[in-house]
């Protein structure tokens, strides 16, 4: 689709080759850019519910926020520790859960993709085992099928899948030792899982980790000699391989559990101190790397990574009005906003602290607020509907929950930047290009003005591209800004926004040679398969400049024409590849700007 919207671009450009044209065709660097600005690049102003950062150069619907628990299972006994995977390889999320009144491990099965109808298997037979204290699943003997890994006091075994879902082999991995926390990755990148486990060394917890040997039957552990009371895994460094971030209660502060060159977890501390119950990680900040989260219970710290100095961590707070007890910690885009968000339980709260984008500010709000004590959450998306959703477990309840905290918006909206253009406009037209499926609609509106700090109101709704802007916006006004309107009769059934510009003709560069002002002439041929012509004109003696950028903004050519008498003059530009670049003249104070394309 990307090519035929091309040709139309192209085709509306060389049917205007004497206008100028402001425009935006990409949008993934996300909010937070009110301007002014000299052109709109990949920024805007502010949005809601709109998904701006899923495929780049489209704007989608997104989602709004929502608060729908769906009730997995209901039953009698406790059901604790939890995990998401598809187990049986249909593609959707199934739960995993762990009852420790009957010493089983149960599966609750999707049977309808969405996560309304849910059968349940019994996988694994505990009995006699003295309370299970987490549970991960894995293809640990790669046989396509997941097997499962399960820790409890005073132990922890793989329980390998023969049959789905009724015959399972199970083989020992800790013996005589507490383990709280088991989870796998691939640590030693063999091409096969392992487990890294939180194991109670003495009063404290230590990260072993035990390396698979080959298909789930050979372990061998490596222990560990740090003290930490919660982890999770994920990419810190950004080499390609998972490390661990660890919560340190008792230890002192939260760490960072390097992946080094073998089976190795080296010990980098993050922040000093005591109190931190759990952890998470996410790009909080969307500056593409991996931030860390730990969870003090009264508050929350955000440590802000940087992979150029990566032992130094800018430690923000985030507050809490409410102080839990031994939080559990998940993170998440809940609301579909491109921003991740942090989800805590803990007993009789959950609590969501949503981000505004770039974690300068966070949102509280209470999800509930009941007597329902300790267990655990996971986020997946249970219904496959791209919206990341939370599963909860809560011992001492009688329900298994799924929460869906968003889904699809039927109407959403986004705000530019204010742009503000060098050369008084005489306004012509708007137009985009996208997709617009039965029951879905895109509009705009426009303003403009000579005070970018008052734009005065907006216009009526435009819903047919290449409508004209005589009437609607002022001739001269050099600042304005748009916004535009997605909708659906039928989400998540969805608009597709590609390309957008506004056409105008340049009042103050209009006429023949001769006038009081330089002239940049229009840019010849315009579109170009090769070079274009640059041609400009200078009533008097100036130094002259013409600079090329690309779309992204790089000065692509600087030419320095140096000090010019009157007359007529003109610039080959050639040697770049196809795209649209922008040329500025400048003379003195005085500068312009056309723009072109080379195809």
């Amino acid at each position: 689709m990307r090519s035929i919207i091309s040709f139309i671009v192209l085709g509306s450009l060389a049917a205007i080759s004497f206008a100028e044209t402001a425009f935006q065709t990409d949008w993934s660097l996300g909010p937070g850019e009110p301007g002014p600005v000299g052109s709109l690049q990949s920024r805007f102003n502010l949005c809601s519910s709109i998904d701006w950062f899923g495929q780049e150069g489209q704007l989608t619907l997104g989602a709004d926020r929502s608060d729908s628990p769906i009730v997995i299972a209901e039953f009698d006994s406790d059901i604790g520790p939890l995990w998401v995977a598809d187990m049986d390889g249909d593609g959707d999320q199934d739960v995993l859960g762990c009852d420790n009144e009957e010493m089983t491990v149960k599966c609750w099965e999707n049977l309808d993709g969405i996560g309304e109808t849910w059968g349940i298997h019994t996988l694994a037979d505990l009995s006699g085992v003295n309370t299970i204290t987490s549970i991960c699943a894995d293809d640990f003997n790669g046989d396509d099928q997941m097997d499962i890994a399960i820790s409890y006091f005073y132990g922890a075994s793989v329980f390998l899948c023969d049959v789905w879902p009724s015959q399972w082999y199970g083989v020992p991995l800790v013996n005589g030792l507490c383990v709280y926390q088991i989870r796998s990755c691939d640590l030693d990148a063999d091409g096969d899982p392992d487990i890294i486990a939180r194991v109670e060394i003495s009063w404290y917890g230590s990260l072993n980790v035990y390396e698979n040997l080959g298909l789930g039957m050979d372990w061998e552990c490596h222990s560990g000699d740090f003290i930490i009371s919660d982890f999770e895994l994920a990419d810190i460094d950004g080499d390609g391989d998972d490390d661990a971030a660890a919560a340190r209660y008792w230890g002192g502060g939260v760490a960072w559990c390097k992946n080094t060159a073998g089976i190795g977890l080296g010990f980098t501390m993050i922040k000093e101190g005591t109190g931190a119950y759990s952890v998470t990680t996410g790009d909080f900040d969307r500056d593409g790397d991996i931030d860390v989260v730990a969870d003090y219970g009264a508050f929350l710290e955000w440590y802000i990574n940087d992979l150029q100095a990566s032992e130094e961590w800018e430690v923000r707070r985030i507050e809490s009005s409410v102080s839990l007890y031994w939080p559990d910690l998940a993170a998440g885009d809940f609301d579909l906003d491109g921003d991740i968000d942090i989800a805590r339980r803990a007993t009789g709260h959950f609590i969501m602290h949503w981000n505004s984008g770039d974690g300068a500010e966070w949102v509280e709000e209470a999800v509930f607020d009941a007597e329902l004590h300790g267990g655990e959450i996971c986020s997946r998306d249970m219904d496959q509907d791209g919206i990341t959703d939370i599963v909860a477990s809560w011992e001492d309840s009688d329900q298994l929950r799924w929460y869906r905290l968003a889904s699809h918006a039927g109407v959403g909206e986004l705000e530019s930047s204010i742009l503000f253009l060098p050369s008084d406009p005489d306004w012509d037209l708007i137009q985009w290009t996208g997709e617009e499926p039965v029951g879905t609609d895109i509009a705009f509106q426009v303003r403009s003005s000579d005070d970018p700090t008052d734009l005065g109101e907006w216009s009526d709704t435009i819903t047919v591209s290449g409508s004209s802007l005589l009437g609607i916006l002022d001739d001269f006004d050099n600042y304005c800004q748009y916004r535009v309107y997605l909708s659906s009769e039928n989400p998540p059934l969805s608009p597709i926004l590609s390309d957008f510009s506004l056409v105008y003709n340049p009042l103050d560069i209009q006429g023949a040679t001769g006038g009081s002002c330089p002239l940049l002439h229009p840019v010849l041929p315009n579109p170009a398969a090769g070079g274009v012509e640059l041609g400009y004109y200078i009533p008097g003696s100036a130094e002259v400049s013409l600079i090329v950028f690309d779309l992204s903004g790089r000065a692509v050519q600087i030419i320095e024409m140096g000090e010019l008498s009157e007359g007529e003059y003109r610039y080959i530009f050639t040697g770049e590849p196809p795209g649209v670049y922008h040329v500025m003249m400048s003379s003195g104070d005085y500068s312009v700007t056309r723009s072109f394309v080379i195809i």
